[in-house]
């Protein structure tokens, strides 16, 4: 007897319409506003601890979320200080953004307090809802725009989906978003990376997509973090070590592991967490002395581990530099001050006596000076006292 194959799916698995998500969440959130019942398993936990927040905070949902950006010399500071995240983002930005053009889908790249730092801007066709809220130096904290992906990502340090009827505000219940946290070489959550759209599902894997360009960019933050240290490319193949898609990797001074990213940790066996407590020859099994003779090669070598795999590793030494490169990159693009912006009195300003004296500055002050300059380093470093390498060094390291 010939057996009947099974029936071909009706829609993708990720697909809202694969079954009655929408309808559960939508009873899931009525109850809980209206009647206050839990919405547990019906809701994601991040998502309903969101929905608690906000009422906490005095948020009602029938209330409008307040899309306000910030000030423009808010603006300028931001990209001053973030000006090697979004260095590290630039291509992997443009390209998903390119690749989603059709889908209405917006890509939202958010700093780690919920400040639009890139966005794609809204068309004409868009909602005013979109158009208000996709601006640069737009605040999407959670305490603004309630329940959303980048607010949650943010906050938990996890990727985040929020559907249709998940949103905390009832004007965004037609919204759905995915997002995914972007962190530096400490594992510190420095940005989070969204795709948003309205009235309509994604018909693709969208939070697959926004996790494989988040890592993207984190791996280029994290390349370009690491200074004076060795860096490690990992992979089973030698083809794909120079591949958004390589395991990296960076070994100080004195033999230990600085950081490791996913695809490294698991190649080694480790949590990447971790990864600080053990040496080189713990984990690659190798000295810092052969790791560095390793980088004079310029070429893919294969690396057994103590763990019995066999890898392909290319090591490079990243030099520390005087950061002038970057900074003369950033002279010939200046950041935009406010054009409301008064001039800076400069002649007031007392330089600092030389700079060797940096290492000893709050942070708050150099905040604060940057924030006074409207983002400009070069003016900052002049009122400070030091050169714009050393800033922007500074800068790296507290990023």
């Amino acid at each position: 007897m010939q057996r009947s194959s099974p029936p071909a799916p009706t829609a993708l698995p990720w697909h809202p319409a694969a079954g009655s998500d929408v309808q559960r969440s939508a009873r899931a959130r009525q109850r809980f506003f209206g009647e206050g019942v839990p919405p547990a398993g019906q809701v994601p936990d991040a998502v309903w601890h969101s929905w608690q927040r906000c009422l906490q905070s005095g948020l009602r949902p029938e209330q409008r979320p307040a899309f306000e950006p910030v000030s423009r010399s808010k603006v300028s500071y931001l990209a001053g200080r973030d000006h090697v995240l979004l260095k590290a983002a630039r291509r992997p930005f443009d390209e998903l953004q390119a690749m989603v053009a059709r889908s209405r889908c917006k890509v939202l790249l958010a700093d780690r307090d919920g400040v639009l730092l890139r966005v794609t801007p809204a068309g004409p066709d868009d909602s005013p809802l979109v158009k208000a809220s996709c601006r640069t130096g737009v605040h999407l904290g959670e305490l603004l725009v309630g329940t959303t992906a980048p607010t949650v990502a943010a906050r938990t340090g996890a990727n985040c989906a929020v559907g249709v009827s998940e949103h905390f505000y009832d004007a965004l219940r037609d919204m759905r978003c995915v997002a995914a946290p972007i962190r530096n070489r400490h594992g510190v959550v420095v940005a989070v990376l969204d795709l948003s759209i309205e009235s309509q599902p994604f018909g693709f894997d969208a939070l697959w997509l926004v996790q494989a360009y988040a890592g993207t960019i984190e791996n280029n933050l994290r390349i370009a973090q690491t200074r004076q240290q060795v860096l490690l490319r990992l992979h089973s193949s030698a083809a794909a070590l120079q591949t958004p898609g390589a395991g990296l990797a960076a070994v100080d001074e004195g033999g230990r592991i600085s950081w490791l990213n996913g695809l490294a940790a698991a190649l080694v066996g480790v949590n990447a967490s971790d990864a600080r407590q053990f040496k080189a020859d713990e984990l690659l099994g190798c000295s810092v002395e052969q790791v560095l003779a390793r980088s004079a090669l310029h070429t893919p070598q294969p690396l057994l581990l103590p763990n019995g795999l066999t890898v392909w590793m290319q090591a490079e030494y990243r030099d520390l530099g005087d950061g002038q490169g970057e900074a003369e990159d950033d002279a010939r693009t200046p950041l935009a001050p406010s054009p409301a912006a008064a001039p800076i009195a400069t002649d007031t300003a007392k330089p600092l006596p030389s700079a060797a004296t940096l290492a000893q500055l709050n942070r708050q002050l150099i905040d604060l000076t940057l924030a006074e300059c409207h983002g400009n380093v070069s003016q900052t470093a002049r009122r400070l006292g030091v050169s714009r390498g050393l800033l922007y060094r500074r800068l790296r390291e507290d990023g």
